[in-house]
C-alpha cells in the first residue's frame, strides 16, 4: 500500500498457537544448556565416539523441534543416565507394562 510516494510495510503477526506449551524433550535440553559440566561430559563422550560436537552444535539443539538430533540420544542417554524414550518418546516408544 502506497502513501504518499512511500511504501508502508505491514508487520507480521505470529499465530495464535505459536505459543504451545513446550514438550518434555525441551525440558531436557534445557538441562543440558545449563549445566556446563553436562554440556562437557556431552562433548567428550561425543569425542570418544568419533562424531565430535561443538558447542554450538549442542546450543542448536533448543531450536530443533525434537530437541536432541536421533543420531545422538543414545549418547545423551548414556551421559544423562536417563533412558532414551525420555529424551525423544517419537523414536524410542516407553516399555510397556505388560514387558516388565
Amino acid at each position: 500500500m502506497k502513501r504518499r510516494g512511500r511504501v508502508v510495510r505491514t508487520v507480521k503477526r505470529r499465530h495464535p498457537t505459536s505459543a504451545a506449551p513446550r514438550p518434555r524433550h525441551n525440558k531436557i535440553v534445557s538441562r543440558i544448556l545449563a549445566d556446563a559440566d553436562v554440556r562437557q561430559a556431552i562433548l567428550n563422550e561425543s569425542k570418544k565416539n568419533g562424531k565430535p560436537l561443538t558447542r554450538q552444535a549442542i546450543f542448536d539443539w533448543k531450536k530443533l523441534k525434537h530437541g536432541v538430533p536421533s543420531g545422538r540420544v543414545m549418547m545423551v542417554s548414556r551421559v544423562l543416565q536417563i533412558p532414551p524414550h525420555e529424551i525423544r518418546p517419537d523414536i524410542f516408544p516407553p516399555p510397556s507394562a505388560s514387558a516388565a
